[in-house]
């Protein structure tokens, strides 16, 4: 639902696409969403009659035999005794913008004296720049094995709607993820295993204590049950 996603992030805009929703569901025999979540959501503010949801999950593809990168020699970084924190997304998108200004002033500042870095992937960041422990990497063609040369991904986010491919990438990588509330919304906790920690929003103290905590331990393999219900190669609709 877009309106949501404007109404979070306070544009007044979310007003006319609430209204523009409304009308084109109304008007539609079958309104498809990505989650459960979305769903009720829809069913909630939209009022659609719940015989005409369909819930198709969003999807990733596994990778496999996926090399990891050697972050170290392609991005020029001294960060090899360190280990690495990961978030991903475009940094023309105004939820990924207030992850990353999170990042920048709640979370990275408490590790400046411990052997703990962030590296930031996405297009348009050139309006940042790289502190002592945050290092943005600009558009990474092959995230996959970007993911996999991290001991973490972070999903700060505090606004957005929909599924975060972010996730689903990060956790079909067997890499543990670290998210707000609001970030993993809609995707199903229970197939993750130990592979997806949820803190509550805007809860930073808890946020970073996972990430000290976690950033220490060792990779664990994602329960196959997420990858038989968000990997593209086990989808069916009926309709």
């Amino acid at each position: 639902m877009e309106f949501l996603r404007f109404f979070r992030t306070k544009n007044p805009v979310f007003i006319l696409i609430y209204f523009l929703e409304l009308f084109v569901c109304f008007c539609s025999n079958k309104v498809i969403f990505v989650s459960e979540t979305d769903a009720k959501m829809a069913q909630k503010f939209l009022f659609i009659n719940p015989e005409k949801i369909l819930v198709i999950h969003n999807r990733f593809y596994e990778q496999k035999n996926v090399k990891a990168m050697n972050v170290e020699r392609e991005f020029n970084l001294n960060v090899h005794n360190h280990k690495k924190v990961l978030f991903f997304g475009a940094l023309d998108y105004k939820p990924n913008i207030e992850a990353v200004n999170i990042i920048l002033n709640k979370i990275a500042p408490f590790f400046l004296n411990q052997h703990i870095v962030f590296l930031i992937a996405g297009r348009n960041n050139k309006q940042y720049s790289n502190t002592k422990n945050v290092f943005f990497l600009s558009f990474v063609p092959n995230i996959y094995r970007l993911i996999d040369s991290c001991e973490l991904v972070i999903v700060p986010l505090v606004s957005g709607s929909g599924t975060r491919l972010k996730i689903l990438e990060s956790i079909g990588m067997h890499t543990r993820t670290i998210s707000t509330e609001i970030g993993a919304e809609g995707i199903d906790k229970e197939v993750c295993g130990d592979n997806l920690i949820i803190t509550k929003n805007n809860d930073w103290k808890n946020f970073i204590e996972k990430i000290e905590f976690f950033a220490n331990k060792e990779k664990q393999e994602t329960p196959r049950h997420f990858f038989q219900k968000y990997e593209w190669h086990n989808i069916f609709c009926t309709y």
